[in-house]
């Protein structure tokens, strides 16, 4: 009877020692959890602060694309006049023929 009280006795405080591994495991995990929740929040907090600044740069690329374009427009215009005039002192009748020419060499 006294080994059996033994091996229990044992069995126990093996279940204790065990029983405190988890409950420090358990331990550990909560305050990563708290660590990561205030990190959340802090990123959290950080992304809703760079929203107006996102969508002020959105407008802005958006704004320059149209400037971009336009000024394309007028590149092409000026090239276009250009060519003309080109074309007109080359002795051609327009931009077209003056291309044609060009292509056929």
């Amino acid at each position: 009877l006294r080994e059996q009280e033994d091996v229990l006795s044992n069995q126990a405080a093996s279940s204790r020692r065990k029983a405190s591994f988890i409950q420090q495991d358990i331990d550990i995990c909560n305050e990563k959890m708290q660590r990561l929740s205030q990190i959340l929040r802090s990123l959290t907090k950080e992304e809703a602060s760079l929203v107006p600044t996102l969508s002020k740069s959105d407008r802005e690329v958006k704004s320059c694309e149209e400037e971009e374009t336009r000024i394309l427009k007028e590149l092409s215009a000026i090239e276009e006049r250009v060519f003309g005039d080109f074309a007109i002192r080359a002795g051609m009748q327009s931009v077209r023929d003056f291309e044609d020419q060009i292509l056929r060499r």
